[in-house]
């Protein structure tokens, strides 16, 4: 029985991801900016955090992704 929940939770959390885009498009973005992959980062981080720390390290002079990911491991 616990095995079914899990399965039907794994297919929602599948269809939700399939529905939105905006981990693509903030991957792509994020990519743009820091020269790097970064398309893994909307699946380890919330979305909100992602954001947040993205438009503060757009305004500071240091725009390294070994920075920005410290900004997220921070908090």
């Amino acid at each position: 029985m616990e095995n079914l929940k899990i399965l039907l939770e794994k297919k929602q959390f599948k269809k939700i991801k399939e529905d939105s885009t905006w981990y693509k498009e903030l991957g792509k973005e994020m990519t743009d900016y820091f020269g790097k992959n970064c398309y893994w980062l909307p699946f380890k981080y919330p979305q909100f955090k992602l954001r947040e720390k993205f438009k503060a390290i757009q305004g500071l002079e240091n725009k390294e992704l070994k920075y920005f990911l410290g900004m997220l491991n921070k908090n």
